[in-house]
C-alpha cells in the first residue's frame, strides 16, 4: 500500500509544465503566508551579491512577473545552488513557476496541498543533480488525458504505469538523467505495461 508521501513523489515526478498556454490566466491573486514571503525576500536579498554578473538580468525579468510569480522566483533564487543561478537563464524558473502558479490554481489536489508541500515538492525545478530542462508542459501532454477524472492516488498510479511503459531506470554512475534526456533515450524500447 502506498502512503501519503510516495503519492506526492510520484506526482511530484510526472509533473509538467502547461504555463505557456495558461500565462494569462494565473495573474490572479493566490495567498501565500507572510512567512514564506518573508523567508523568500530575506534570502534573495541576502544572496544578491552573488548576483553581480546577471543581476540585471534577474530584476529585468522580476519586473514583468506578477507578485506571485515574484515571490516564488525570490524564492528560488534564494535558495537555489548558486551555480543554477549562472547557469541556467532567467525564464526556465520562471517557466516552472508559472507551471506550478497554474496547477495550484486549476488542479483540485493541488489547491489542497499545504504550503510547504507545494513549494518543496511542485514548485521546485530539481530533484537531484540532473539537468534543468524545460520538460514540464511536454509531460503534462503526455499524460493529461491518461489522468482526467481520476484522484491523486489513481492518478498517481496511472502516471506510474505510464512512465513504466516509456523508461526504466538504474544509475550507473553518480549522474543523474534528466526527465527529457531519459525519455529520448528509452524512446528505442518501449516496455510493456504492468497491466499486461
Amino acid at each position: 500500500m502506498w502512503g501519503k508521501n510516495e503519492i506526492y513523489v510520484c506526482v511530484h515526478l510526472t509533473q509538467t509544465r502547461y504555463a505557456q498556454k495558461a500565462c494569462a490566466e494565473i495573474r490572479g491573486n493566490m495567498e501565500f503566508s507572510e512567512q514564506l514571503k518573508i523567508y523568500a525576500e530575506t534570502h534573495f536579498e541576502n544572496r544578491k551579491k552573488y548576483f553581480a554578473p546577471i543581476i540585471s538580468e534577474i530584476e529585468a525579468g522580476l519586473s514583468l512577473c506578477s507578485e506571485e510569480e515574484t515571490l516564488l522566483i525570490k524564492f528560488f533564487y534564494g535558495t537555489m545552488p548558486l551555480r543554477d543561478a549562472g547557469e541556467y537563464p532567467f525564464e526556465i524558473f520562471l517557466s516552472y513557476v508559472r507551471h506550478a502558479l497554474w496547477l495550484r490554481k486549476t488542479i483540485d489536489w493541488c489547491k489542497k496541498l499545504p504550503e510547504d508541500l507545494f513549494v518543496h515538492d511542485v514548485l521546485y525545478y530539481r530533484i537531484n543533480s540532473e539537468d534543468i530542462s524545460d520538460c514540464r508542459s511536454f509531460f503534462y501532454e503526455q499524460l493529461k488525458d491518461r489522468i482526467v477524472g481520476l484522484d491523486e492516488y489513481q492518478a498517481a498510479v496511472e502516471i506510474n504505469y505510464w512512465c513504466v511503459e516509456h523508461a526504466t531506470y538504474e544509475m550507473a554512475d553518480d549522474r543523474t538523467a534528466g526527465p527529457m534526456t531519459m525519455y529520448r533515450s528509452c524512446l528505442l524500447y518501449t516496455s510493456p505495461s504492468p497491466r499486461d
